[in-house]
């Protein structure tokens, strides 16, 4: 049985993932790189960013029903 936890993960994996594919190609375009997009989003360091965006996510639904 899923907990809350796992609804508002499951519900922002989309959004998550689209702003971080989002910034990156900001980045990209503002520091006129050419990247390996698929690399550098399967990276350890894009990993830990989503993992930090995730548990915004969390925190901030379980904060704006209080």
């Amino acid at each position: 049985m899923p907990c809350a936890i796992d609804e508002i993960l499951n519900e922002s994996c989309q959004t998550v993932q689209g702003t971080l594919e989002h910034l990156v190609q900001e980045l990209a375009t503002d520091f006129n790189l050419d990247l390996d997009m698929q690399r550098l989003l399967a990276s350890p360091e894009a990993n830990t960013l989503r993992g930090a965006m995730q548990t915004f996510a969390v925190w901030m639904v379980r904060n704006s029903s209080q």
